[in-house]
């Protein structure tokens, strides 16, 4: 589609002056415009030249696929024979040797085409890089649905009809009843005085550069929203189509007029991991918007960003504020508490759960106090409108519920939904004795005294207050998903119950809670969360595992690449806050984990040293790369201004100088530093890079001693990343003297004397003896890292894929 297109019809419709009112004309032309570079982009998407992805037209048949076919002939005729066997004398003894015969083919065919699969996807991965990840998402586990549906009344049905208006009618039936008549009437009145300023304000000035940084932040999302567009294509359309959504956004605000499109939302429903399918309640709303939309909204967002800037204790989409931050406060103040002069204060922590807070929020008390803190009236008339009445349907089995219009709550999925939800909460009542952490909707309250007794009076009264505040905003509490823990050095204290109540219900009693992802224990030794996330390591290891063998897979790099993506973020989420925590067991134990699935990536055997899986890697040990992360959180409470945990050291009380040792606290190890880092000149990133460097290098130095090699190993060759993944394995076992080819590890292996050597008659075996006598010409040690290619040909190991290997220089 080219650019005359766009300027023709954009002069033809300024001329005809349809910008001077919003109407549907306007809308159209611009879908229209979308729709058509949408079109135009994906026809020149189709052709892909061979050249630019670096393969050939012509693909020789490999190896695999030849063996797969002969295999499937092998399966299909051993099946035929045991048909005919079964048919003339069912009895027959050799049925049971030929069905294990069709069982052996079965699995080694399935076996192959996996193999195949991921050889596939390693091509595919230069033009497709979703291959890969589609491939890992196949391997988790997914809920099954079971196909019938309990209905709210009580009876079972499996029509895709039935059970989609069912699943509409209770996502619409969360928000009823959120606004009071008082509330209504407020809005009302103020959208009347908003309606009569409104010639007198000024008009909207979205400028085509506000729009095109808009269009940029977003992701490029393929998912189509109700007005059949994604964001996706607007990150291809031209600038004159950019122009026109500016226009089209400032007569949106200056009418306040919105599209119809743009208030509704095609909403699907996953099951949730480990809920019961067949109940309503089991499944997971997820919104697809317009993306137009989206644009718009994160255009006000930026504007209206200040004026609705949510309180200190708010840690949830915020900049500088992050999970991280909310648990670091957390653990600190518990810490802080147990490291007191006796008596220790003993604290207690109450975990509040909010039923579906985003859909019950009263839009009519949202909006007043929106009208009373935005600045332009236009723009808080315009959410008005955006926010009330919208329509969803909902989509299961991909059949299509009813439209049906909600009463209530932000729009799931918008861009301005979690910075208003902050908003409508900002007014969290101070409390006095009493810590609140809030996220999002997850709310805690942390009281600390050295009595229990005292301490759960005081909770209790803080729970009594809150009662009130939230009755007033229409707020639901689950006391019966909401719990209790006490964080005590003393045993005897350990099953005392406060017997905290909500609304006269008793909340639960833990001695372990899951604060945002982590797991807190009454003694805080991090024993469950450590134990929890080495689970979860080990099934993202078999996920590995799949990926790649010694003989076949993925390359190395793309298995590295996988290992940061799905482990290195399991194993280092929180850190700052909790791994001080731990005892070395438990370091000892997540480290296991964390080096198997290193293993897996390069092929290395169970009983590598991690030190060598390190230096083979280029990584940093766990407990380093812990470290490191703690470093750059406290170089950014140094060094961003109103940073969360800025002060966390002088909000800790003084700690005791007599009896057991203090526990560390979060951060604090490296208050010693803070002088240094405060010197030191530039923003937060730049002094963030110059640590994170002379960090890996203060490493390499104290631990970058090879200890085969005796010295710091060279850099990898690049040319490695040419040769086969078994060849590739073979040298990286090679470098660790873990390979069968070494006599000595052999031996080990096979638990046997070392036999001594045909050349010189030694029995040493390692791996200098191996380059000394096993090739033509010795091999340096050092030459299996600056070239790979030429030691594997000296030692016969394959060099291309079709390279079966074996002709040594020997």
């Amino acid at each position: 589609m080219s650019v005359f297109f766009f300027e023709t019809i954009y002069q033809r419709f300024r001329r005809i002056r349809v910008f001077s009112k919003f109407s549907s004309y306007f809308v159209l032309l611009f879908y229209y415009c979308v729709a058509k570079t949408s079109q135009s982009g994906a026809r020149n998407s189709d052709v892909v030249s061979p050249r630019k992805v670096g393969i050939t037209a012509e693909s020789q048949q490999s190896h695999s696929s030849v063996a797969r076919s002969a295999l499937t002939g092998f399966r299909d005729a051993v099946i035929s024979c045991f048909r005919k066997i079964q048919k003339r004398n069912p009895l027959d003894s050799n049925l049971k040797a030929l069905n294990d015969k069709i069982e052996a083919a079965r699995r080694e065919l399935r076996r192959l085409c996996w193999h195949q699969k991921i050889e596939d996807m390693e091509d595919k991965r230069k033009i497709d890089c979703n291959a890969l990840w589609r491939v890992i998402k196949g391997l988790k586990p997914k809920t099954k649905s079971t196909g019938s549906i309990k209905l709210p009344n009580g009876t079972t049905t499996t029509n895709p009809k039935t059970i989609a208006n069912a699943m509409a009618s209770s996502l619409v039936a969360v928000g009823k009843g959120r606004d009071c008549r008082e509330e209504r009437i407020a809005w009302r009145r103020t959208k009347r005085r908003l309606k009569k300023l409104r010639p007198q304000l000024p008009a909207s000035s979205i400028s085509h550069a506000e729009v095109k940084l808009a269009i940029l932040k977003g992701k490029p999302s393929k998912a189509l929203g109700p007005d059949g567009i994604c964001h996706l294509h607007l990150k291809h359309v031209p600038d004159n189509c950019i122009n026109l959504m500016a226009e089209l956004f400032n007569a949106s605000i200056d009418e306040n007029k919105v599209p119809d499109s743009w208030k509704k939302a095609n909403v699907f429903m996953l099951p949730k991991p480990g809920k019961d399918p067949s109940e309503i309640k089991s499944f997971r709303p997820v919104s697809l918007l317009s993306p137009v939309a989206k644009v718009l909204e994160r255009i006000i967002l930026e504007r209206i960003r200040r004026e609705i800037e949510s309180p200190k204790d708010q840690h949830a989409f915020k900049k500088n504020h992050s999970t991280t931050t909310a648990i670091t406060e957390a653990t600190s103040c518990i810490v802080g508490g147990l490291n007191m002069e006796k008596p220790a204060c003993r604290t207690i922590m109450t975990c509040l759960d909010m039923k579906a807070a985003f859909d019950t929020i009263s839009i009519a008390k949202l909006l007043c106090g929106l009208e009373g803190a935005i600045a332009d009236k236009k723009v808080c008339g315009w959410l008005g409108n955006y926010l009330h009445k919208r329509r969803i349907n909902v989509q299961y089995d991909d059949v299509k519920s009813n439209w049906l219009t909600l009463r209530g709550g932000v729009p799931q999925g918008a861009v301005l939904s979690p910075n208003l939800f902050n908003f409508f909460i900002r007014d969290v009542p101070a409390i006095p004795d009493t810590k609140i952490i809030t996220y999002a909707d997850d709310m805690t309250l942390l009281v600390q005294d050295p009595l229990l007794s005292k301490a759960a009076e005081k909770s209790q009264d803080a729970l009594d207050s809150l009662q009130k505040w939230f009755k007033d905003k229409h707020l639901d509490i689950s006391s019966g998903k909401s719990t209790v823990t006490i964080f005590t050095a003393d045993t005897k204290e350990f099953k005392y119950d406060p017997g905290l109540k909500w609304e006269g219900t008793v909340i639960p009693m833990q001695n372990r809670t899951r604060l945002l992802g982590v797991e807190l224990d009454t003694m805080l030794r991090m024993t469950g969360h450590v134990g929890q996330v080495s689970a979860r390591l080990a099934k993202a290891n078999n996920i590995l595992r799949a990926l790649a063998g010694a003989k076949w897979g993925s390359s190395k790099e793309t298995m590295l690449r996988t290992f940061k993506a799905i482990i290195k973020p399991l194993a280092t989420y929180a850190g700052p806050a909790w791994h001080q925590l731990m005892s070395e067991t438990q370091k000892t134990k997540l480290e296991r984990q964390y080096v198997g699935g290193l293993k897996a990536c390069c092929g290395l055997t169970k009983d590598t040293p991690k030190q060598l899986v390190y230096h083979e890697t280029r990584m940093l040990p766990l407990s380093e790369e812990l470290t490191l992360g703690s470093e750059q959180l406290a170089i950014a409470a140094i060094k961003t201004p109103g940073h969360p945990t800025s002060d966390l050291s002088r909000r800790r009380p003084k700690e005791r100088t007599s009896g057991n040792r203090p526990r560390t606290p979060p951060l604090g190890c490296l208050e010693d530093r803070e002088d240094e880092w405060r010197r030191m000149r530039g923003d937060t990133r730049a002094v963030q890079k110059r640590n994170h460097t002379s960090f890996v290098k203060s490493y390499l130095s104290n631990h970058g001693i090879h200890p085969i090699l005796g010295r710091q190993p060279p850099a990898l060759s690049e040319e490695e990343s040419t040769l086969p993944r078994n060849t590739r394995v073979e040298l990286a076992r090679l470098r660790a003297e873990r390979s069968l080819l070494l006599e000595k590890y052999k031996a080990k292996v096979e638990n046997r004397p070392v036999v001594c050597c045909i050349k010189c008659n030694d029995d040493v075996g390692d791996l200098k003896h191996f380059l000394k006598c096993y090739p033509v010409k010795p091999l340096p040690m050092s030459k299996l890292w600056k070239d790979p290619v030429a030691a594997a040909t000296a030692l016969g190991l394959a060099v291309t894929p079709f390279d079966p290997g074996g002709d040594a220089d020997s």
